[in-house]
């Protein structure tokens, strides 16, 4: 038997949707536009929709997406596949949409997911996009320039170039049989290398509240509501943020706290060998074991008291892994 032999399933469904999570990223915008395109091409299925709480689709993602259309269909459908998301929780306002199918898949790579779905092909790896991947190459579908940039850029956005996550020899392997199809340039200085002023601003005012511990090993700091109406920045503009405040020298736990709507989003890095994803699902959210995040409607001094001794616990358990040689293990 083939390792995804149950998504023949959609070989019978009439109409799919595909769900990312709330706020969706590179990695879930990505996922779900390659695999709409696989299920249409290879099982001739007419109806796809895709759909992701978020409140806008700037410039940034406009070449994930494309021509596709997000948020308009049908209000239920035979087979709904969740992607890149660790619970329906995470679905927001679509959640019932997901729930009420008669189908559900879950395609994700978070350590955090509660398996939710009839199917759940959940595999612990770099992005959605690496599983997504792999499941397009077990169906021998031949995927064209731009879907094999989609799936790099899902993979390099999800890591922070490579940086965090969990990342094997397969990630590598995978991007090896993609970078001869893409322009490799292109799409990092898109995705990677390219940063808004405010997001420079943001970045200024979360270095000047920064907090450290343990000899600097722990780093918490914050964007207040005041500031971000001040620059009026939106969600978007914090991109980024949290993997480079995450490169500071001896750093290993960083928690970068700013506002999102009525409440706060807490965004969690942890340098090799430590654990955030624990911290995040023990709060409402999720993430895997380097970059994780949850909702909270906290003040932000209290989340930041709680984040300190989640981190000290984190800290306690691991005290003997960080070495200042880059070598060794």
């Amino acid at each position: 038997m083939e390792k995804y032999n149950d998504l023949s399933v959609l070989k019978s469904a009439k109409s799919i949707c595909l769900i990312g999570h709330i706020d969706p990223d590179t990695d879930a915008f990505a996922s779900m536009v390659v695999f709409k395109d696989f299920i249409k091409d290879t099982f001739k299925v007419k109806s796809i929709d895709i759909f992701a709480e978020t409140e806008n689709i700037t410039s940034y993602y406009k070449p994930i997406i494309d021509d596709n259309k997000i948020n308009c269909g049908k209000s239920k459908y035979d087979i709904a596949i969740m992607m890149d998301c660790p619970n329906t929780e995470r679905l927001g306002k679509y959640k019932t949409l997901f729930t009420q199918s008669k189908t559900k898949i879950v395609i994700d790579h978070h350590a955090t997911n509660l398996f939710e779905g009839d199917i759940n092909i959940v595999e612990p790896c770099s992005a959605t996009c690496e599983i997504v991947y792999q499941i397009l190459k077990e169906f021998d579908y031949k995927l064209n320039k731009k879907q094999f940039g989609k799936i790099y850029a899902g993979i390099v956005t999800d890591t922070g170039n490579f940086f965090v996550g969990t990342i094997t020899k397969e990630t590598f392997k995978i991007c090896s049989e993609i970078l001869p199809n893409i322009n490799y340039n292109k799409i990092i200085n898109h995705f990677c290398n390219t940063v808004s002023l405010k997001n420079q601003k943001l970045y200024a005012i979360a270095i000047k509240n920064l907090k450290t511990f343990n000899n600097d090993k722990i780093l918490i700091t914050h964007v207040s509501n005041k500031d971000m109406k001040k620059l009026k920045t939106s969600f978007e503009d914090f991109f980024g943020i949290s993997n480079r405040l995450n490169s500071i020298n001896n750093s290993c736990l960083v928690c970068f706290i700013y506002p999102k709507e009525n409440e706060f989003y807490v965004s969690l890095r942890a340098k090799q060998g430590y654990d955030v994803s624990a911290i995040a699902k023990k709060y409402g959210g999720g993430g895997h074991i380097g970059a994780a995040a949850y909702m909270s409607k906290d003040k932000i001094k209290k989340i930041e008291k709680q984040i300190l001794n989640e981190f000290y616990k984190e800290i306690s358990k691991n005290i003997n892994i960080i070495t200042t040689n880059p070598f060794e293990n």
